[in-house]
């Protein structure tokens, strides 16, 4: 797997941040707002005619698609950040912790999770949350030969902040519109003058 040179961020991390689209292509009350790891990767079609079609606004996870899709800002929601992910074989996610409660649900197939305790494996049906802060620290790894999907949950809050304690690299949203990422050794007090 590749490796970016300034963060340390595996090429799946990198994915899920290289683009953030405003959620009024989705039709989310025209106001465009989205919550952190805002990424889709090209379903928004099949998800705004799911939209259009059903007042009640449903989503079936499913259903086929590859990668990564936003099915909190699709269905509307300012306060639950929820993310449906296929993780391929060998990819993996960052270790990180953020200071929300984070969730993870295994919908298909198996995945391994590293935590401060240790690693453990999930398979279909397992549910488990993700404290707040550093004991709440997970990265989750696809081992298996098939492709596993997860859908992992939050509550949407701005700002938001992500610690990556492997590459020492720090993720802060101020808001819905900005993000940034850097190294902690590169911060700046705030004594500067």
């Amino acid at each position: 797997m590749s490796r970016d040179r300034n963060l340390g961020l595996s090429w799946a991390w990198r994915t899920l941040f290289r683009t953030r689209r405003r959620y009024d292509e989705c039709g989310r009350n025209g106001r465009g707002s989205r919550t952190r790891h805002g990424t889709v990767f090209g379903h928004l079609e099949v998800l705004r005619g799911l939209a259009e079609e059903n007042s009640s606004r449903k989503v079936n996870l499913f259903e086929d698609f590859t990668g990564r899709l936003d099915i909190g800002g699709v269905l509307g929601s300012a306060e639950t950040a929820m993310y449906l992910y296929d993780v391929e074989p060998g990819d993996s996610f960052p270790y990180h912790y953020e200071y929300v409660e984070e969730w993870l649900l295994v919908l298909d197939g198996a995945v391994a999770v590293r935590t401060p305790q240790g690693e453990h494996g999930l398979q279909r049906g397992d549910l488990v949350r993700y404290p707040p802060g550093p004991e709440g620290a997970h990265q989750i790894t696809n081992r298996s030969d098939t492709t596993a999907r997860v859908l992992l949950f939050s509550k949407a809050a701005v700002p938001a902040v992500s610690v990556y304690p492997d590459t020492d690299t720090i993720g802060v949203w101020p808001d819905d519109d900005t993000e940034y990422y850097f190294k902690r050794d590169t911060a700046v007090s705030r004594d500067v003058n």
